[in-house]
């Protein structure tokens, strides 16, 4: 059985982290290679964890530098696999990571595909475009968090693509109500996403100072859960329009707090400009029973329906502010759609069978090595050894 797994991957993601800890809870030993730092060694929580590879951060190095990383993680990579000899190499994004895991040579190779190295990577240029389709024809396994992702993906390979989600652990977000007497006051909506360009994050401070103007006699507070590059951005445009005693910033949260940060809302928002691959966040509210509101983004519209949520066009700040409304005036709805939500996430994401259908997927790739490698040996180099003995026994 597949015991031994190097993962490529952000050490700094919540992705990561759920995945390697579940792994490792499932008695794996679990290397992890990444390219980048985390302030949060959550890996320490788990002896069958090994980071092999966390370098510091390259954010605010020269461009041309950056690069370089990548001609000194391959010579990294090629010792830890040496060292490690992992069962499987499983490279989560399919870009970077995946230009690593293809170049290694190593085998088995699963490639997990996350959402921008499909939707934006390929179309930046052709040599982009041969670099992501170079990285899929060397995975053994290529496997996508979402069906529309999995379309997408279909126009760079003929290669079958498995749909696994990340999932969530439905116990641990699950319907709860964390308030004091000073937050039941009012309202509570809430976004949790990066404070960059095209997640939506203007789009929802603009709905704010609409709903501060137009509905006054509501008592909405909203929470921007995240960092970025543009947090300064957001900062300065919510105290230009007014908002500061509406708009929280909360910076990041670490991954094992987000739950209660879902307890404490009354309606959840993810309303990216771009074409989110799939939602996370969105089922983790979900699972707490807090009713969605979310923008037609292909991978959002398929975890999100009329029965769960409300969906509005991209960008849309007139929409937005008619489904806040709609949901702050209407209670039961809220509730209504919030079971909805739970219901539909423990029929389709709970993380128990998208870990189980992951594990699956190591073992099948592990079996088709196997039988290659044992192809290789009998059907290669046994019949010419025969051959040799045949040979010297007529002469």
């Amino acid at each position: 059985m597949t015991k031994r797994l190097l993962i490529l991957a952000d050490a700094a993601s919540s992705h990561t982290e759920k995945w390697c800890l579940a792994l490792a809870e499932q008695g794996y030993t679990v290397g992890l290679f990444s390219l980048n730092h985390t302030e949060e060694k959550w890996y320490l929580k788990h002896k069958n964890i090994r980071v092999f590879h966390e370098p510091a951060s390259w954010e605010h190095k020269p461009y041309l530098l950056t690069k370089l990383k990548y001609v000194f993680a391959l010579s990294a990579l090629k010792r830890i696999l040496a060292d490690f000899a992992p069962d499987v190499l499983h490279a989560h994004y399919a870009s970077s990571y995946g230009l690593l895991a293809a170049l290694s040579g190593f085998k088995p190779f699963v490639l997990s595909v996350w959402g921008s190295d499909v939707f934006e990577f390929p179309k930046k240029s052709p040599i982009h475009k041969f670099i992501l389709k170079f990285n899929l024809a060397h995975a053994d396994q290529l496997l996508s968090t979402s069906h529309a992702m999995k379309h997408e993906l279909g126009k760079y390979t003929n290669k079958p693509i498995k749909v696994i989600p990340f999932g969530v652990d439905t116990e641990v977000f699950s319907p709860k109500t964390i308030k004091t007497e000073a937050l039941k006051a009012c309202i509570h909506i809430g976004a949790i996403k990066s404070m960059e360009d095209g997640y939506g994050i203007k789009t929802i401070i603009n709905a704010a100072h609409l709903l501060k103007r137009c509905a006054p006699e509501h008592n909405l507070t909203f929470h921007l859960i995240g960092s970025g590059k543009q947090l300064n951005a957001y900062r300065k445009l919510v105290t230009k329009l007014y908002l500061t005693d509406r708009v929280v910033f909360t910076g990041k949260i670490p991954f094992s707090e987000i739950a209660q940060c879902h307890a404490q809302l009354d309606v959840f928002l993810n309303v990216p400009l771009l074409n989110e691959s799939f939602g996370v966040s969105v089922i983790e509210a979900m699972a707490c029973e807090k009713p969605v509101i979310v923008s037609n983004a292909p991978g959002l519209v398929e975890i999100v329906n009329e029965q769960t949520g409300i969906i509005i066009k991209k960008d849309d700040v007139t929409e937005l502010v008619k489904a806040i409304l709609h949901l702050v005036q209407n209670p039961e709805q809220r509730t209504k759609l919030g079971k909805a939500g739970r219901e539909h996430v423990l029929s389709n994401y709970s993380f128990t069978s998208c870990l189980n259908k992951m594990m699956a997927v190591y073992f099948a790739v592990c079996q088709d090595s196997d039988a290659k490698s044992e192809k290789k040996i009998f059907g290669g180099l046994m019949p010419r050894y025969l051959h040799k003995v045949s040979r010297s026994k007529d002469s």
